[in-house]
């Protein structure tokens, strides 16, 4: 729970002929010294009502220890008299506050919880109409508005907010760090509005974990919102609790309730229902006040002349009905009265994720007048002489009456008939008609983008699941639409220049060309051909693993991905596990390397054997696992000697070999360590571009070694080295680990000011990455830092806080253990020694447990200060 003493915040209201009367108190919300207190106050203060702004007031910091300080003047500069309470804002004329007084973080974000179809997007739009009104006169400097219902990837949605903050000289394809992204909202100086509509697509919606985000970095992101000290606002709309946030002062859950019954009537009235006001009451009473249900009956009775009593035709629903079996009983008759063109129109379009342009030519072509013909659809069963006689009786009576009394009844007649054989002119007649009656939705006012609301979209994907033939074909005409729209991958590329390639990908699955996604993936997306675009360039690991699950049946990453060969199908577990370690789920990781490495053996792939087993044994190091990471490094030496490719051997080798160096060094077995890394060095040549990236980092274990041996010039020396190489080749993540190596030594050397420097260039750096184990590694070396040499409390805190509750999380206990040690040697700078104690006694047992030498050293030094005792 995030809480405050009140004294941090609160200031007294003075009478304004005698200070020393108190009239009331106020709240200090803001670092510029605005104050927020009620009318009455103000009132009792000035000793007159109607007040206007510009009044002076007294107040008074009773805390402060400052006497300039003590006293202040403040004016009213704003009324709102709107609120129950009659608030106003106070504002300092000198902006200086005292050091004592922190203001008050006031509640910036908010939920707005129903189930679909209540209006929650409604409310929170006409709250934005509302607040952006020209006589409103506090609006914010800039509304963001994302829907995660047409754009779930929570990568593409980073990408966009900072792209809209217009950062500067920032470029927002670096902050991919969660850190930096809530550092950018703490650090904003506008008033900010953000609305997540739907954000239920990224939340567990059953179990155990029901309302729990499933992104981490979104989750990290809102609660960092909601921690305040800035001026932003954030709405929140969804069908389920947004538990994540429920510790936070700062935020608030607000339910969103159906139309009241008058309420409700009144929207059938105003959609063209007609009847006495006691029967549209009753449809209300009997369907619920729930916005979208309706919409859909009012749009079910103007198909069938708008009158209220054709709702007789449908039995009412039970008491206990839920929405979606109000809306599906709602949806069942409504369908009947289609047409077979919006009946098409409204099946193909459930099949697209995303908004699509409707009206564009390229795309009515692509979806209805593909290549191989249109798809197939059941054969009209009204379109004949009788519908021909109609139309015509109906054109008659047009002529005769000199009024267009028949457009609907001439329009049906026109749309029963595939979508391909509409002219332009019915087809955005029809395209109206269902924006009319709700069913269909327009997202823009300036490109004509259309999609389907959720609930009505569900419905429509069901019934299209049930024609598999025509399914399939729909989906492969959408994945070769996308591919055809998608333009080139700039030098610098953004999410959103992907997500052609990106939606090809996910409806060739749905097609069930799984081989062809693969390969679509693969040379566009994640390949060497594509410079590891996802990966390596965009860090977009929420999409990469999304895009891998879509390979296993029902997304259980258990069962077998469903590609053809053996070799894919590894490839694919292999790449599943990399995205769930980067994504903060080693455990899963570690199974699908498993899995992975099984397949590769039978095949004799001894190249992709070796690499799941040096990922496994990098996995192994960061559980604490010792043991097992020497087994991984002993079965790739032997796989590397059955290997016939002789070139790529020696790389191999020297790698595995200064990997086994580093796990002898944290095992304390400083001999071996020592012949090993001179074996790597001995066998040292130029090193083939496949193997840079490992082989520098396997450089940053010797330097570490070195620094353990107390042998620091060398270790300067190589890892300076290390890091020219690193950023000719603008190696991020090891340029940021060379400078926090760096950072050690200089501590070491006692130079502290060049220790702090390095350790914030290695920050700096690594905030811009997803690597969630550098990170861990650099803010425990600061913070061990900060602790020990500095007796820095509030960085050592800071720094130490975070990165345990990484490692925590992703259970690498390596690095929990080094992470309390600086935590003890923390408390012990603050004087807390029983605290101090406690820790390094936790680290020295884990130490022992993992067969951890340099951890038990490093405890033992703290608890050789704490109680002055060896207990080894």
């Amino acid at each position: 729970m995030k809480t405050q003493d009140l004294k941090d915040f609160t200031v007294k209201i003075c009478h304004a002929e005698n200070q020393a009367v108190v009239v009331g108190t106020g709240f200090v919300v803001s670092t510029d010294g605005k104050i927020i207190t009620c009318k009455h106050v103000v009132r009792d203060a000035i000793g007159y009502d109607g007040f206007t702004e510009g009044v002076i007031v007294n107040v008074c910091f009773p805390w402060t220890k400052d006497p300039d300080l003590k006293n202040a003047i403040a004016k009213v500069t704003a009324l709102f008299t709107q609120t129950d309470d009659e608030v106003v804002l106070l504002e300092l004329e000198s902006s200086v506050l005292p050091v004592e007084v922190k203001p008050a973080i006031l509640a910036t974000a908010q939920e707005s919880v129903g189930n679909k179809g209540e209006g929650k997007t409604s409310v929170a739009a006409r709250w934005i109409e509302e607040l952006l009104h020209p006589f409103y006169r506090h609006q914010p400097d800039g509304v963001f508005w994302w829907d995660f219902n047409q754009k779930p990837y929570v990568d593409e949605f980073f990408s966009k907010v900072f792209e809209y903050l217009d950062l500067g000289e920032i470029n927002p394809n670096l902050l991919v760090s969660v850190d930096v992204k809530a550092e950018i909202i703490r650090s904003l100086k506008g008033r900010y509005l953000f609305i997540l509509d739907g954000i239920e697509v990224v939340q567990h919606q059953s179990g155990d974990d029901y309302g729990l985000l499933t992104n981490k970095e979104l989750c990290s992101f809102l609660r960092s919102f909601a921690e305040g000290n800035h001026q932003s606002f954030c709405l929140v709309t969804s069908r389920a609790p947004l538990l994540d946030l429920l510790d936070y002062t700062t935020y608030t859950e607000r339910e969103v309730d159906p139309l009241s019954i008058e309420q409700g009537s009144t929207l059938l009235k105003k959609l063209g229902v007609k009847g006495k006001k006691a029967e549209l009451e009753q449809v209300v009473k009997d369907w619920g006040g729930y916005a979208l249900m309706l919409s859909l009956i009012a749009a079910y009775l103007n198909k069938r002349g708008g009158a209220v009593k054709r709702i007789r035709d449908i039995p009412p629903p039970a008491t206990d009905d839920s929405l979606e079996v109000r809306v599906q009983t709602i949806l069942n008759y409504y369908d009947k009265n289609l047409k077979d063109a919006e009946r098409e129109m409204l099946t193909v379009l459930s099949a697209f994720r995303l908004p699509i342009p409707l009206e564009e030519d390229i795309f009515r072509r692509a979806i209805f007048k593909g290549e191989t013909g249109t798809p197939w659809i059941p054969k009209p069963l009204r379109y004949d002489w009788l519908d021909r006689l109609v139309e015509l009786f109906y054109k008659l009576c047009d002529r005769i009456l000199k009024r267009k009394l028949s457009e609907s009844p001439r329009l049906d007649s026109k749309l029963q008939a595939p979508v391909d054989t509409l002219s332009y002119k019915v087809f955005k007649a029809m395209i109206t008609r269902l924006i009319k009656t709700r069913v269909l939705r327009k997202d823009s006012q300036t490109v004509a983008y259309y999609s389907l609301q959720p609930l009505i979209r569900a419905h429509y994907l069901e019934e299209f699941k049930t024609s598999s033939e025509w399914f399939r074909q729909t989906h492969q005409r959408i994945a070769d639409y996308y591919l055809k729209i998608a333009g080139p991958i700039p030098e610098q590329p953004r999410i959103e220049n992907i997500l052609p390639v990106v939606e090809a990908v996910h409806h060739f699955f749905q097609a069930r060309e799984f081989d062809k996604a693969w390969d679509i993936l693969h040379e566009l997306l994640i390949g060497k051909k594509a410079n590891f675009l996802l990966q390596s360039q965009l860090s977009a690991w929420d999409m990469y693993l999304d895009l891998h699950l879509d390979f296993f049946p029902n997304r259980d990453f258990n069962q077998e991905p469903q590609v053809t060969t053996n070799r894919n199908k590894s490839i694919v577990l292999h790449n599943t596990g990399f995205a769930f370690n980067h994504l903060g789920s080693p455990t899963n990781s570690k199974l699908l390397y498993e899995r992975a490495m099984s397949t590769m053996i039978k095949l004799e792939d001894w190249k992709e054997v070796i690499t799941i087993l040096s990922n496994l044994t990098y996995l192994d190091i960061d559980f604490g696992d010792l043991k097992s990471a020497t087994t991984s490094i002993q079965q790739a030496l032997f796989y590397i000697d059955r290997s016939s490719n002789r070139a790529k051997n020696q790389s191999q080798k020297y790698l595995e070999i200064s990997v086994k160096a580093w796990v002898d060094c944290l095992k304390g077995d400083i001999e071996a360590a020592g012949q090993s890394f001179q074996i790597a060095e001995d066998w040292l040549s130029p090193v083939e571009p496949d193997y840079l990236h490992a082989y520098t980092s396997r450089k940053i274990y010797y330097a570490d070694y070195l620094r353990k041996l107390k042998q620091l010039d060398q270790a300067r020396q190589v890892i300076e080295e290390n890091l020219k190489i690193s950023t000719r080749n603008y190696l991020l993540i090891l340029i940021s680990r060379c400078y926090r190596c760096l950072g050690d030594i200089s501590a070491e050397e006692q130079q502290h000011e060049a220790a702090k420097q390095h350790y914030q260039e290695a920050l700096k750096i690594i905030r811009n990455t997803a690597e969630r184990n550098s990170i861990i590694e650099i803010l425990s070396a600061r913070g061990r830092w900060a602790a020990k040499y500095m007796q820095d409390v509030e960085t050592a805190q800071t720094d130490l806080t975070e990165a345990l509750d990484y490692a925590l999380s992703a259970g690498y206990r390596l690095y929990e253990a080094d992470i309390r040690v600086g935590l003890a040697w923390m408390y012990y700078s603050r004087g807390d020694t029983n605290r101090a104690k406690e820790e390094a006694e936790r680290a020295r047992q884990m130490s022992e447990e993992m067969g951890y030498h340099w951890g038990q050293v490093d405890a033992m030094e703290v608890l050789d200060k704490v109680v002055g005792v060896n207990l080894i």
